[in-house]
This record gives structure tokens, C-alpha cells and sequence, in this order.
């Protein structure tokens, strides 16, 4: 999943897309951050691990889009942690 952000120019001759690098998410560490909420007894299926990871990557994507917007609409070239936390309310209530 790759992350397009839009940020205006400074010469005003509209949006400047730049491409933001690969969200990239090891399949190991999130098979152990999953199976730590589950007994020894279960296993996660691998298509199950496949489509968590896809969640995952998409809702870290829409986090960070949503952090360069308020960044941007806050006048900063900078997203800051607190940019993440003003989205993050309504980030969680849409997924």
C-alpha cells in the first residue's frame, strides 16, 4: 500500500504529489501481537493473518493521510504527534 500525499506548493501552481515509502508490516511480529490475545490452543489461519495485515496496513495509510491533512490545514510542513491525535477520534469511529 503506498501513501500519496498532497501538499501545496509554495509558488502556488497547485498540489505537489509526493509519494510516501511503503507501509511495510512483518507477518511474524503481527501473527505474535494477534496470538498474544488468544489461548496457546488456537492458531490463526494464514488467509485470517493475510486480511488482518491488510487492515492493519490500510488503517496506518488512512492515519498518517489523515495526519498530513491536518498538518497541512494547520499551516505546518510537519506532522507532528499531535496532528495523529486530533484525527485519531474519528479515525477510530470510521473503521
Amino acid at each position: 500500500v503506498a501513501l500519496r500525499v498532497c501538499m501545496s506548493d509554495s509558488d502556488g501552481g497547485g498540489p505537489a504529489v509526493q509519494q510516501a515509502p511503503t507501509l511495510k508490516m512483518r507477518d511474524e511480529v503481527l501473527k505474535q501481537i494477534l496470538a498474544s490475545g488468544f489461548n496457546e490452543e488456537h492458531r490463526i489461519a494464514p488467509e485470517a493473518l493475510s486480511l488482518t495485515s491488510s487492515l492493519i496496513r490500510a488503517f496506518a495509510a488512512e492515519a498518517a493521510h489523515r495526519a498530513a491533512r491536518e498538518a497541512e490545514s494547520c499551516g505546518s510542513d510537519e506532522v507532528t504527534p499531535e496532528h495523529l491525535e486530533r484525527v485519531l477520534p474519528q479515525l477510530l469511529l470510521d473503521f
